[in-house]
């Protein structure tokens, strides 16, 4: 079966925000990094930890100012700083309308990790 592959006219690295309370910004992260492989991309995934401890995030906004023209960057977080979403190509905010740990029900394998 062949398959037509689309290709834009001019190739351009977009920086992608995925931000909000709700679960699955990491996982559709992720996903993206997976059709890119299947494009024969590299991906690289980066994780900042959480706590209250300094990490190199806070610095690393700078990063989109030196970013390479033709690199997607793909962030994922609650709360995404406002000059992060302005500064972006394409933003999308996961609402959390109701989920299993509200019921006590733990994380589970294959949906949580």
């Amino acid at each position: 079966m062949d398959i037509k592959k689309l290709e834009p006219k001019r190739k351009q690295g977009l920086v992608v925000v995925i931000t909000g309370n709700g679960k699955g910004k990491t996982t559709s992260a992720m996903g993206m990094a997976l059709r890119a492989t299947g494009h024969r991309m590299r991906v690289c995934i980066i994780q900042f930890m959480k706590g209250d401890l300094y990490s190199g995030e806070w610095d690393g906004v700078k990063f989109l100012d030196k970013k390479p023209s033709d690199l997607h960057l793909i962030l994922t977080g609650r709360d995404a700083h406002p000059e992060i979403i302005e500064r972006a190509d394409t933003v999308s905010e996961v609402r959390e309308i109701k989920h299993a740990y509200t019921k006590g029900i733990e994380p589970q394998p294959g949906i949580d990790y």
